[in-house]
């Protein structure tokens, strides 16, 4: 397979392989173009309306190292790897942080994977060197300062081997930034993640150290723990067990930005943090009693993998 005349590596195709025979009805499109709407970016991915997911990579960027990131994007995806939720709109700081967060822990899995199929990442390189020059000086607002050190923490897990060297740059100009960035990295690496469980749990850790670091500094909390959803992964015990038994539900919790309907929260008691959120229609809670985990999963069309 080629795009616009790059053809794919032994290692692209195969990762393209795997993808079509986890999802055989996925429509996956590439588009070549010549700037991507995010500056600095070298490559990006979404869903169109009609559900196509389209690789957009930016014409000077097209390399093996490029594609095998995204497309590994794509691969975690389909293999059933957590993606957050929020009920936020664009740009919101909730969002933002939810973003930041499965981006980066999804992120040690797809170095982990390149390095495995023998990819170079010389886009990781890139990438952290173009956002340690971007970082000038850390400003003095706490609440900056909290939002640099996602992007540091990105940088330390897609920066690998370099890791020291962007150390060094980074720890002296952003003295709070790094040092909340490494707390982060602790947390995230202080269990090693491969399944989708194991990842969700990985994301969990970093939501909540968040969390910590914002109420240290005194901002207005983000309650990453009700607005951000991370799904949930069952045991086959658990498909079997009562709602009320694995989530405590918050009634009217939240609310669609959208249409301004209440909507309910579903949190998981493993974890305390939420998983799903409902807009209930009538009887919801009373429905709710006498089901199961894989009642309701039925009723909602959700696919779902096991532990």
């Amino acid at each position: 397979m080629e795009i616009q005349g790059y053809k794919f590596s032994p290692a692209i195709e195969e990762i393209y392989q795997e993808i079509i025979s986890a999802a055989p009805s996925l429509e996956l499109e590439f588009e070549v173009v010549d700037e991507l709407p995010i500056q600095g970016r070298s490559a990006m991915q979404g869903v169109d309306p009609d559900g196509k997911r389209i690789i957009k990579i930016d014409k000077n960027s097209l390399d093996d190292s490029v594609l095998s990131h995204e497309l590994l994007h794509c691969y975690f995806d389909v293999m059933g790897y957590p993606r957050l939720s929020t009920l936020c709109v664009a740009n919101n700081v909730v969002n933002y942080f939810a973003m930041r967060t499965e981006e980066s822990v999804i992120h040690k899995l797809i170095c982990q994977e390149q390095d495995k199929r023998g990819i170079t990442r010389t886009e990781d390189q890139e990438y952290a060197k173009k956002i340690a020059e971007e970082l000038e000086w850390e400003p003095m607002n706490p609440e900056a300062q909290i939002f640099y050190s996602m992007k540091i923490l990105d940088i330390l897990i897609r920066s690998n081997e370099w890791k020291e060297y962007f150390e060094n740059s980074l720890r002296y100009r952003f003295k709070n930034s790094y040092q909340y960035a490494d707390r982060l990295w602790d947390k995230l690496m202080s269990k090693d993640f491969q399944t989708p469980f194991e990842t969700r749990r990985a994301m969990i850790r970093v939501l909540k150290e968040v969390e910590k670091i914002v109420a240290e500094n005194g901002v207005e909390s983000l309650n990453l723990r009700m607005n951000v959803g991370t799904g949930f992964i069952a045991s086959a015990r658990q498909l079997d067990e009562n709602i009320f038994d694995l989530f405590d539900v918050y009634k009217d919790a939240l609310e669609d930005p959208h249409t301004g309907e209440k909507v309910w929260v579903l949190v998981s008691k493993a974890e305390d943090q939420a998983s799903y959120f409902v807009l209930p229609g009538e009887n919801f809670e009373e429905s709710l009693t006498d089901k199961t985990l894989k009642d309701l999963y039925k009723e909602w069309g959700i696919s779902y993998e096991l532990r």
